[in-house]
């Protein structure tokens, strides 16, 4: 394998509330540091006022979509990643509709870095990013950051700020060891 540090971006999608991250991994010492995490909140900004008009005329899902896009796309052009992956869409009978979002989310983003960046987005199941990151598909969000913040192989450049994290970031941050610790290494191989 290569000494070079790969960037991947790595997400959890939600058009409420998106976490992102920007992870450089190291396969040879197959350490994963952490570079920038955040959220990105796009339906909340597309209902301002400000966007009123477009929302009116467009819908708000619609509008919504329109920045995450914008978004993401500020994301790539800064921080350059090699990849990008995120959770994959899940269905839950408590929020039947969030499903239909998170498609949308994953499909606009794709289509995105396809044609903008010729970059292609992996999806992982979200239980194998919580069977990754902790042990147990079944893990709940603090378990899974409890498990982000305990691995020796994942290292924080700025420490700041680590007990704020948010579900989402957290979320994102496991996505990215997840992809650099069982995808990247037989995308490598190749």
């Amino acid at each position: 394998m290569s000494n070079k540090k790969i960037r991947v971006l790595s997400f959890d999608p939600g058009l409420t509330k998106a976490g992102w991250s920007v992870n450089d991994y190291d396969p040879s010492t197959q350490t994963m540091h952490v570079v920038k995490y955040g959220f990105l909140t796009p339906k909340p900004e597309a209902a301002k006022v400000i966007n009123r008009t477009e929302v009116e005329i467009f819908g708000l899902r619609v509008i919504s979509l329109a920045l995450l896009r914008r978004y993401i796309r500020e994301l790539v052009t800064e921080y350059k990643p090699d990849y990008t992956a995120t959770e994959d869409a899940f269905y839950c009978s408590r929020m039947p509709a969030a499903y239909g979002s998170l498609i949308q989310w994953i499909v606009s983003v794709e289509n995105l870095l396809h044609d903008e960046f010729r970059l292609t987005m992996m999806r992982i199941a979200p239980k194998d990013v919580k069977h990754s990151i902790s042990g147990s598909g079944n893990s709940g969000k603090l378990s899974v950051q409890q498990a982000i913040l305990s691995n020796s192989n994942i290292q924080f450049r700025a420490k700041t700020d680590l007990l704020q994290m948010c579900e989402h970031e957290g979320d994102a941050i496991a996505v990215g060891w997840t992809f650099c610790t069982k995808f990247l290494p037989g995308m490598l191989n190749v």
